[in-house]
């Protein structure tokens, strides 16, 4: 049992900018004869494929992200669900200095969500294209991308269906290449994978 950190809430940036917090944590300090929640099992909050998986870079840590096409989603979820409508990508902020990203294939005649998981105390045994099945354990949390505190970082995103990040994706720290920097980039700053608060997909009555 976890409870949003309120703390650090959901706060989306300005088109372009990296800063404010795209996602929701979620932790707790004391439950019952346990304190804090490192190395709890992380659940796939819904069924889905694989859509990357990074190695320990800055800011996310180990994450893994995965993808499930709105078609699988069932009517009465979509009813509820605030989907953003398409925007056309924009230009990092002068400060991100963002290298070309990868080539990434997609469908961008189809739209997905895409849920990233971050901070997970160990590199993600799960790969690219493996299915997911809701409530499957997809690792464990963590303190990992120098997190002050352990805790489960989730984000929600929209985008078109199919996208896989081949590699890990970092931005900050000496450890990261174009490549990383690129498919950060496209995720947080481009636009294409639109941010949606966490909150109201995990709230939907069913």
């Amino acid at each position: 049992m976890c409870i949003r950190d309120s703390s650090n809430p959901y706060q989306p940036p300005r088109p372009g900018y990296d800063d404010g917090h795209h996602g929701a944590d979620f932790a707790y300090y004391r439950f019952k004869d346990r304190i804090g929640i490192a190395g709890l099992p992380i659940h796939s909050v819904m069924d889905g494929w694989v859509a990357a998986v990074s190695d320990l870079r800055l800011p996310y840590g180990y994450l893994i992200i995965i993808e499930t096409p709105l078609e699988m989603l069932p009517p009465q979820w979509m009813a509820q669900i605030h989907l953003p409508q398409p925007e056309p990508t924009v230009l990092p902020a002068p400060a991100m200095i963002c290298p070309p990203p990868p080539v990434l294939n997609y469908d961008s005649s189809r739209r997905s969500l895409y849920l990233l998981y971050a901070h997970m105390q160990e590199a993600p045994s799960l790969h690219i294209g493996q299915p997911v099945q809701c409530g499957q354990t997809i690792g464990l949390v963590g303190t990992s991308g120098e997190s002050v505190q352990e805790h489960l970082h989730l984000e929600t995103r929209l985008g078109p269906s199919g996208a896989r990040f081949e590699g890990s994706m970092g931005f900050y720290g000496s450890q990261r290449n174009d490549a990383e920097a690129g498919l950060y980039c496209l995720w947080r700053v481009s636009g294409l994978f639109q941010m949606m608060d966490p909150l109201h997909l995990l709230t939907i009555q069913p």
